[in-house]
Formats: structure tokens, C-alpha cells, sequence
């Protein structure tokens, strides 16, 4: 994902949603919810990389997080 691509989809998801609260999961398999900590650039050899840190997390997620979509949870649902 590039910067341009990531700026349009979080501008979308304000649009529709306003200013929410930003979590990043991680592992697909059993994925683990953390908080956003830094956002860092690192500039070598004439190219750059943004790099998200997270931590301070230890709950599971939905398994659906990685379909790069919206998705609604009933409260009713047992299924993570």
C-alpha cells in the first residue's frame, strides 16, 4: 500500500464514520489488537518507508480484519 492509497482510504473512512478511534491488528491467524504508538519515516539510499509502530495491546480481533472493507459485528455474535 502506498501513502496516496492510505491517505484516500482513511479519508473515505472519515467521511462516512468522522474522527474514530485508530487500532492496528496484526497476524492474520488469531489477530491481536494494539494500539497506534508512532509513525516514522526512515529515508535510505534516495527512498523513504513510513513505518506505523504499535504496542500496548494484547485482546483479539475479529478474524475478518484483513478484508479491507467495512464490516458490521452483531452484538449477539460469539464468532471472532
Amino acid at each position: 500500500m502506498t501513502l496516496t492509497e492510505l491517505i484516500d482510504r482513511l479519508t473515505e473512512i472519515q467521511e462516512e464514520h468522522g474522527d474514530i478511534e485508530v487500532l492496528a491488528a496484526f497476524q492474520p491467524n488469531y489477530p491481536l489488537i494494539a494500539e497506534v504508538q508512532a509513525i516514522t519515516t526512515v529515508s535510505e539510499h534516495d527512498t523513504a518507508t513510513l513505518y506505523i509502530a504499535v504496542g500496548d495491546g494484547n485482546e483479539y480481533g475479529h478474524k475478518n480484519l484483513w478484508c479491507d472493507d467495512q464490516i458490521d459485528i452483531d452484538d449477539d455474535s460469539d464468532e471472532a
